[in-house]
């Protein structure tokens, strides 16, 4: 009995200790930066709820999917790390064209089921497919000179269409960089010349307007200098004319003191003046 009682409580052991290791092995955590749909081994299929960052309790037949919740790039060029290499097309006058293009995606929370449902675990390869035809389609629509002269507005009207196009599949182009335009060594000589031209021609119109300020500030100068010399002028006149006035009233002043006191002094000695 005692053998018998000591095999059970092995068992039990046993037992409980097995429950705790896949109870231990049921709990499954969510990076910080990523999200998570529950996948069924079983029915192959995924839960439409979307975790965040922490640690859950699933069944043992579930486990997580992860997708990134930060931005991913993608990037076509000759750098080891792309995707894929640069693109090549032509422009809408017929100029062979290679973009090196780099932009950034963001997944749409809400949409991950159904971009799991249609593209499994393998959606970046689909991202690179359709954002390698919407760029091609958008360079086709300009000129070779619009890619020196109004490449920011190209690149911004890249993204808007390419962010478009995702977000029917579950993502945000949030933005999109032109690394590199390659077009036809002789054609970029030609444009080389050319923005040294423009820049000649800037400089020399911005030397003439130098030279007309310049000779406006002489001018300028010369008036001031006028000015100033008959200020000075009229000053010194108001000057001299100041001071003659004032001798000629102190002078009257006298006058008028010494005829005052001469005809006290002949009243006072009771003299007529005649």
């Amino acid at each position: 009995m005692e053998r018998e009682y000591r095999g059970i409580m092995w068992c039990g052991c046993a037992g409980v200790m097995v429950l705790l290791i896949i109870l231990l092995m049921c709990w499954d955590p969510v990076e910080p930066t990523d999200y998570a749909l529950i996948y069924n081994s079983i029915s192959k299929n995924v839960d439409s709820q979307v975790y965040e960052g922490g640690r859950y309790f699933l069944f043992f037949t579930n486990s997580f999917v992860s997708f990134p919740k930060t931005l991913v790039s993608i990037e076509f060029s000759d750098s080891q790390n792309s995707q894929a290499p640069g693109l090549q097309t032509r422009t809408k006058e017929g100029l062979a064209l290679t973009l090196h293009i780099s932009f950034q995606y963001q997944l749409i929370k809400e949409k991950l089921k159904n971009l799991y449902t249609m593209n499994n675990i393998y959606y970046e390869a689909t991202f690179v497919r359709i954002s390698r035809d919407i760029i091609l389609q958008e360079a086709g629509k300009f000129q070779a000179p619009q890619f020196w002269t109004n490449r920011s507005s190209i690149g911004d009207n890249m993204r808007l269409t390419l962010d478009n196009a995702l977000m029917e599949i579950g993502a945000h182009c949030v933005s999109l960089q032109m690394l590199k335009i390659d077009l036809p060594e002789t054609y970029e000589n030609k444009i080389v010349l050319t923005q040294v031209e423009v820049q000649k021609k800037s400089t020399k119109e911005f030397e003439q307007i130098a030279t007309l300020i310049r000779a406006q500030m002489q001018v300028d100068i010369s008036d001031a200098n006028r000015t100033i010399a008959n200020v000075s002028a009229y000053g010194q006149s108001q000057g001299y004319i100041t001071r003659q006035q004032a001798q000629a009233q102190a002078i009257n002043n006298i006058i008028s003191a010494e005829s005052s006191a001469y005809q006290i002094a002949m009243h006072m000695l009771g003299l007529k003046c005649e």
